[in-house]
């Protein structure tokens, strides 16, 4: 999946800047993510978890330069995240939130180059977002919002749409399809745990999970060949039993159906099964984040 070049949206995310020559040593301490190993210019996705391995936040990473780390976030996780600072001891590191930044999502660096130079109050980046790779651009907010006027509104991706591209390349929002109830594992994001890094909170769970044990439900992709959109915690049936919840779901008109994401029991995490969600057949798409070959557009 990649983004048409003259569509574009407004980043849902708040910033905060992580900054010290401790920013990164920190993060690794408390974050699921390998901090260490990022370079200049790259970035991960990351959990935050407590003691008992439980999901606190979810959030992206990105290293702008040796002392500071970007952190983006849902606007909900801004104070949770924030307060990641209470475990600073004796680390040089601070956390500003950008109070007055934003951001514009682009479909590629010809956007830039052909429609005029950036404000020198702004920074481009390049980051994964929904399994693509795509092109961001964030600054303070009267820059942004006035540099933002030379792409056409008619080509400014909706709500519908975003969310379309959220559900099918299995990205979860917090609070909605993880929660402080879950572990890591459960949401099948795997790509924001890393299993050979040094301690962080959370690890001997989260590591006797991995390494030791499963967990009993996984948060999955379905299609349903319908257009009725079922609600936040509708039951997912097997064989008349229930099995699982959704947890988001919207009308894609790229299949003429419904994508929703949705937690089901780990017994019947399997290709071959055919379940019910609101009296519909519903069809398991992928059995790991990423794999989802569904539509590119909506």
């Amino acid at each position: 999946m990649s983004f048409n070049s003259s569509q574009w949206f407004r980043a849902p995310e708040k910033k905060i800047r992580v900054i010290g020559k401790d920013a990164r040593v920190f993060l690794n301490r408390v974050l699921t993510q390998d901090c260490l190993t990022l370079k200049v210019g790259e970035g991960a996705y990351t959990f935050q978890c407590n003691s008992k391995g439980r999901v606190l936040s979810f959030f992206y990473l990105y290293l702008l330069k040796d002392e500071e780390v970007w952190i983006f976030c849902e606007p909900s996780l801004l104070s949770r995240i924030l307060s990641i600072s209470n475990f600073i001891i004796l680390e040089d590191v601070r956390f500003e939130e950008a109070l007055d930044d934003l951001g514009v999502v682009l479909g590629s660096k010809t956007q830039i180059s052909n429609d005029g130079v950036l404000p020198t109050t702004c920074v481009q980046i390049n980051r994964d977002r929904w399994a693509s790779e795509c092109l961001e651009v964030w600054g303070p907010s009267s820059d942004i919002n006035h540099w933002v006027m030379r792409f056409p509104k008619e080509d400014e991706l909706s709500q519908d749409a975003l969310s379309i591209l959220r559900i099918q390349s299995q990205t979860p929002t917090y609070g909605v399809d993880v929660t402080e109830e879950n572990f890591p594992q459960e949401t099948n994001f795997l790509k924001a745990l890393n299993f050979n890094k040094g301690c962080y909170i959370g690890q001997e769970i989260i590591a006797r999970i991995h390494f030791r044990g499963h967990v009993n439900k996984k948060l999955t992709l379905f299609e349903i060949q319908h257009h009725e959109i079922p609600r936040h915690g509708t039951p997912i049936l097997y064989e008349g039993k229930e099995v699982g919840q959704v947890t988001s779901a919207t009308f894609s008109s790229k299949i003429h159906g419904v994508i929703a994401l949705g937690y089901i029991q780990t017994a019947h995490d399997r290709k071959d099964v055919i379940f019910s969600i609101a009296n519909q057949p519903a069809h398991k798409c992928v059995e790991a984040i990423g794999d989802y070959k569904g539509s590119s557009a909506w």
